[in-house]
């Protein structure tokens, strides 16, 4: 994510936070890509009892919204892109993909493992927000 878009989400969240209500992101293009900064950032979004919004392209690292379960919705043109964590070199980061496919649901976890667990880089697997809403892997907005 480039600085503009982190800096207006932090200002966003400190908004939210400074009026009491929960913060709410709207995701319309998040591409994914460094991990820890996506994980850090989902988890501090789910202790403010935070909301997300899939409403675009969210792939990758992006997919850990889930982590917000019920929390989290998307709408039926969004389009979601998994595949593996990527350790820097060219191959599969296996811890940081094992973390970050336990924030799916079970079901996503098997399509997970059958669909996407092989492909890194620029390489994923994709689904369509209506897709996820059929197969009850988030519900719709």
């Amino acid at each position: 994510m480039k600085r503009p878009a982190i800096l207006a989400a932090a200002l966003a969240l400190t908004a939210c936070v400074s009026t009491g209500q929960p913060p709410h992101v709207r995701i319309t293009n998040d591409p994914g890509g460094g991990f820890l900064a996506h994980h850090e950032r989902w988890l501090n979004h789910w202790a403010a009892l935070g909301t997300a919004e899939v409403d675009g392209f969210c792939g990758s690292a992006c997919t850990m919204v889930l982590m917000l379960g019920p929390d989290v919705c998307t709408t039926p043109g969004s389009v979601w892109a998994f595949h593996s964590s990527s350790d820097g070199r060219g191959t599969i980061g296996l811890e940081a993909t094992a973390l970050m496919r336990a924030y799916y649901p079970p079901d996503l976890q098997l399509w997970f493992d059958q669909n996407a667990a092989h492909l890194h880089g620029a390489d994923y697997a994709q689904l369509s927000g209506a897709e996820m809403i059929a197969s009850g892997y988030v519900g719709p907005c």
